[in-house]
């Protein structure tokens, strides 16, 4: 029963890459490759075992090889396949993966096959899994068939910088004795589908533009029952046109505030919770907070800065001005869907910091209340 649940598996799970029903065959493995080589696959296909490569709290990877017929490339339809979960997959540039073998660094960026798949984690919950395939060139084989150090180096999708995980001991021997295992089955066939790797390109884009977001993890127009199932966070402010959560960025307390017209998600915003003795250090906070912005929106479109009088106007004075409400300053940035206002300002010996995002969909900004309506709901 559970050989045919397999091959089933096996047909839904490669069905979209090919037109016709493809006949499954079992691989007689040797006893050195048993554990490395699926002993069930289709004609003229090879796929290796599952490698684990990166085993965090929130980040896991896998990775494996794989030989498609239908491919024609300088390897004749050797990949290298990973296998990333959803976490990782959203907050990193899975597309560029940099594999540093030995000292050399080897950049995969020709996608050529993606696969997204349904599994169920420890909390009995649906989690996807994103399958990347790369081609192995002939450098890359070779340097594969003995290596003593690897290291997998993703961007974060964020601040761009660079996130290196270094293998262990045992598991590159165990990636190793795996692609020596898969060059030892697999069969180059001579055949050409070069269309399989726009293929793979457009199904990549298409996953990667439905986790765009507008704010958080919700989507402008988003019902209130649909922010809460997208907010792991237990909410402290549930009113009819508002929610509150505790939250982090950037390592700092913010309180985050969805607001609802008409139970659609219209505006979002985030209020420092942080406080400090020195009250300059309102002002740095925003200068990082700036920079964060920056990295992830580009430079801002405009910045203004506002003082009502001619007091507390010295460089080391300026978190007294801005507590007494001497001076305040805000940074906007415009997104194709959102206006972001990062704002520092005060009053009462008061300093504050917000970031709010507002929609720019005509058929709801014309609803938004004015700012000075604003500055009074709770949260800002």
């Amino acid at each position: 029963m559970k050989q045919i649940i397999f091959i089933l598996a096996l047909f839904i799970y490669f069905g979209s890459h090919t037109q016709e029903a493809k006949e499954v065959i079992k691989i007689d493995v040797d006893e050195a490759c048993k554990g490395c080589i699926r002993k069930r696959t289709y004609i003229d296909e090879i796929f290796t075992n599952n490698i684990t490569v990166i085993r965090g709290v929130f980040y896991k990877v896998n990775l494996s090889f794989a030989y498609h017929e239908n491919f024609m490339f300088d390897r004749k339809g050797s990949m290298i396949y990973f296998h990333f979960d959803q976490d990782i997959f959203k907050d990193y540039e899975t597309k560029n993966i940099f594999l540093n073998i030995d000292g050399t660094e080897y950049k995969l960026n020709e996608l050529c096959d993606f696969i997204k798949s349904e599994t169920i984690n420890g909390l009995a919950e649906i989690v996807y899994i994103y399958s990347l395939g790369y081609v192995i060139d002939s450098k890359l084989a070779n340097s594969l068939k003995n290596p003593k150090i690897i290291k997998l180096e993703l961007l974060n999708s964020i601040s761009k910088k660079r996130k290196s995980w270094e293998l262990s001991t045992s598991e590159v021997a165990e990636l190793v004795k795996t692609y020596n295992c898969f060059e030892k089955y697999y069969l180059p066939i001579e055949k050409r589908h070069e269309e399989e790797r726009s293929i793979a390109n457009e199904e990549y884009e298409k996953t990667l533009k439905s986790y765009d977001t507008d704010f958080r993890n919700s989507k402008w127009f988003d019902s209130k029952e649909t922010v809460k199932k997208s907010n792991s966070e237990i909410v402290n402010i549930d009113n009819s046109d508002a929610l509150g959560y505790k939250v982090q960025l950037n390592n700092d307390d913010f309180s985050a505030f969805y607001y609802f017209n008409k139970d659609r998600l219209h505006q979002g915003v985030y209020l420092l919770d942080e406080e400090y003795v020195n009250e300059n250090n309102f002002y740095s906070k925003y200068l990082e907070l700036k920079n964060v912005l920056i990295a992830k929106y580009g430079e801002p479109k405009k910045v203004k800065k506002y003082r009502n009088r001619d007091l507390w106007n010295k460089a080391n004075e300026i978190g007294m001005a801005i507590q007494t409400g001497e001076y305040q300053e805000y940074t906007y940035w415009e997104t194709k869907t959102s206006t972001i206002k990062l704002i520092i300002e005060g009053e009462n010996f008061d300093s504050k910091i917000t970031i709010r995002y507002n929609t720019k969909d005509p058929s709801l900004s014309t609803e938004v209340k004015s700012d000075n309506n604003v500055k009074k709901v709770k949260g800002f």
